[in-house]
């Protein structure tokens, strides 16, 4: 939007209508800044309940969340920072002070050697859900869940185990229900201690992340959520693992066989693992299969020979999201989601594969979908192509950077499948990981 058209929407929308609006989405730095300079614009708007800022720059944080203060009705707020934030402890107080937030999502880059917030005393939030997207101290955590005791969901995308929890915590938090975790260079023992002293009333636990051999333990497991979760009813775990020469394949498979019990039976928890290679390196899958809804499923590999896990079957009817892991799991897949609109495809793909998307619409019917995310460096821009022309519905598109490098060649152009993708797509979303020039569109 240029200036000049952001103004005449300023004069002629916004601000006649400033004492209506209910939700404002600010999407680039300019017109944040443009926002900030328009004489206590923000202040003024006495109905708004959502408020989102996405690419702000963290200079503009403080001031921003100044005007929000005097809000009688702000009820969620989303920021997404495109830079490092130097000292978030304001951050965090000018948020946790807004007074009748409900929801909360943040994500912003943390300067880890700052020191967390003090523990709150007498000063709380009224914030209910909390979603923190990027890397999150452990510590920090631990400090912000003072401020807030009638939180009922937590989610952390990147909670991070450097620190060690103080043990002298007295946090009662009797309304979290719900918590989703992905935890970095996070410890058994630091989760135990974070589960034990915050999570006595959770129903539902989602826990990811790379896996040491206590992360795979299941008595320890066990002991945990008879002590200390008696209301867990959802538990969902996604673990990275890595066989090696310390620890082999035969290893893993007997603490995987731990799960194989009367106590994960009787709660309907069942586990799998499958093998991948991703990018060269050979790494194994330990996750919850069927988990609740089944609306995403895995095609990662083969099920080991030693695997004695029992499982039931998902009801492929009810996918929506199908994850494929290479070229050969796809070859050797028997099943069809007719259901599903997402498709995410990983490792590698050959570029000499002729029935590619013949294969593909055996295993999801191509017309269907509106999705797609391709996470590999080599599949061809070619074979892209001929993915969007099998399935012109794709509105949201998701690659490498890598799959572009083929854009340039003049035969690639001049080719009937190219031409006609640029002609018919209907793509109005693309995101492209890593850094690379666009030399054309679709």
């Amino acid at each position: 939007m240029s200036k000049s058209l952001l103004q005449h929407y300023y004069v002629h929308i916004l601000l006649p209508n400033k004492h209506r609006i209910k939700s404002l989405h600010l999407s680039n730095p300019f017109t944040v800044d443009f926002i900030l300079s328009s004489s206590n614009f923000l202040s003024k708007l006495n109905r708004l309940e959502t408020f989102i800022i996405d690419h702000v720059e963290s200079k503009c944080l403080e001031e921003l969340l100044n005007h929000l203060i005097c809000l009688p009705n702000l009820s969620s707020l989303t920021i997404t920072s495109i830079d490092k934030i130097d000292h978030p402890n304001n951050l965090y107080i000018q948020i946790l002070r807004l007074p009748v937030l409900k929801y909360c999502k943040v994500s912003f880059d943390e300067d880890y050697r700052f020191e967390p917030l003090t523990m709150a005393t007498n000063e709380y939030s009224s914030i209910e859900h909390l979603v923190i997207e990027r890397g999150i101290r452990l510590e920090v955590l631990h400090r912000l869940l003072s401020y807030v005791p009638q939180l009922c969901r937590l989610s952390c995308q990147s909670l991070i185990g450097y620190d060690n929890l103080s043990t002298e915590i007295n946090i009662s938090m009797k309304n979290l229900t719900h918590a989703s975790l992905d935890l970095c260079h996070v410890r058994f023992n630091q989760l135990e201690c974070l589960i034990m002293n915050y999570f006595h009333k959770i129903q539902v636990l989602h826990i990811s992340g790379k896996a040491s051999l206590e992360d795979l333990d299941a008595n320890r497991w066990k002991q945990l959520i008879l002590s200390h979760m008696p209301y867990l009813r959802v538990f969902v775990i996604r673990f990275i693992y890595h066989p090696g020469i310390m620890y082999n394949q035969l290893t893993y498979d007997s603490l995987f066989n731990q799960f194989n019990s009367q106590f994960w039976f009787e709660r309907k928890w069942f586990f799998d693992y499958r093998h991948c290679s991703k990018y060269g390196r050979r790494d194994g899958i330990f996750y919850s299969i069927n988990p609740y809804k089944g609306k995403d499923y895995r095609l990662v590999g083969k099920m080991n020979e030693n695997t004695r896990l029992y499982h039931q079957e998902t009801n492929l009817n009810s996918v929506r999201h199908v994850y494929i892991y290479g070229e050969q799991i796809m070859n050797d897949c028997v099943n069809y989601f007719s259901n599903s609109t997402y498709l995410t495809l990983y490792d590698s793909f050959s570029s000499r594969t002729r029935s590619f998307t013949s294969i593909l619409n055996h295993i999801v019917p191509l017309q269907q979908l509106t999705k797609v995310v391709i996470d590999s460096h080599s599949f061809s821009f070619q074979k892209l192509c001929e993915l969007l022309r099998s399935a012109p519905k794709i509105n949201s598109l998701i690659i490498n950077s890598a799959i572009l490098s083929e854009t340039s060649s003049v035969s690639m152009r001049q080719s009937e499948t190219f031409r006609s993708v640029s002609n018919t797509n209907n793509i109005t979303n693309v995101t492209i990981k890593d850094k690379s020039e666009l030399v054309d569109k679709l």
